[in-house]
């Protein structure tokens, strides 16, 4: 099944493709930096953070796309520098904590103990992790299909949340610039809301900002990723359906 995918070009790189998305989110993002500066309206602001909540999670599916070489120089350093930059720079989220994550799911697709996307704090995708959740975890669980979406809200603290938990460890090839990266990305983030606007709608821009960029984030992702069935840890999984 893999040769055939080769050899009906499924795997190809597109260039062409990825240079012109680039730029057009990049485009995107511009235009949303743009309004955050001129626009002097609290609802047409959240509007708008409700806009760059979007145009994050383009940027993240970027990120995703970069991350599998999908557009690869022919030096790895330069893939390493454009993830590390839409990642951690643009996102605020650490670029190898999602690469070697990812990398894992796709080793074992939702098998158990083995694939870190089916193995959540406050989610439960068996009985088993059900019954071993203790406290308001269990709570959580037990109500997870109507509390979905609000802990969606909650994801990219989550994701940042992991990522400095990675770096503190120490697992990342460059602990340091993913750290300086990260911290710089707060840095303008926090530094430009402030300054173009009161802080109590500063605050509430970010409440909506990241919230909806949450929400999007797991649309997209629990659709194409749960409700699929569970693998034991020793069960063999083809190339298709990895």
């Amino acid at each position: 099944m893999k040769r055939l995918i080769k050899q009906r070009g499924l795997l190809d790189q597109q260039p062409a493709y990825f240079a012109g998305k680039s730029l057009l989110t990049l485009g995107l993002l511009a235009v949303g930096l743009t309004l955050l500066l001129i626009l002097d309206n609290l609802w047409l602001q959240l509007l708008n953070a409700a806009y760059l909540a979007f145009v994050f999670v383009q940027i993240s599916l970027l990120a995703h796309d970069f991350g599998h070489r999908q557009f690869s120089f022919r030096s790895p350093w330069k893939n390493d520098w454009l993830t590390l930059i839409l990642g951690n720079l643009l996102l605020g989220i650490s670029r190898q904590w999602w690469i070697d994550k990812h990398n894992d799911h796709h080793g074992h697709p939702n098998q158990m103990d083995l694939d870190p996307d089916v193995d959540i704090p406050l989610l439960a995708f068996e009985e088993e992790q059900a019954l071993a959740k203790r406290g308001f975890a269990r709570f959580v669980v037990k109500y997870q299909a109507a509390l979905i979406f609000p802990l969606s809200l909650l994801q990219t603290f989550s994701m940042l949340r992991s990522s400095i938990e990675f770096l503190a460890a120490k697992k990342a090839k460059s602990t340091l610039v993913e750290a300086l990266t990260i911290c710089a990305h707060f840095a303008l983030y926090f530094g430009l809301l402030f300054s173009v606007l009161e802080p109590l709608q500063a605050l509430l821009f970010i409440a909506v900002h990241r919230g909806l960029f949450g929400t999007y984030m797991v649309s997209i992702f629990a659709p194409n990723h749960k409700a699929m069935p569970l693998l034991e840890r020793d069960s063999k999984v083809d190339f298709l359906r990895r």
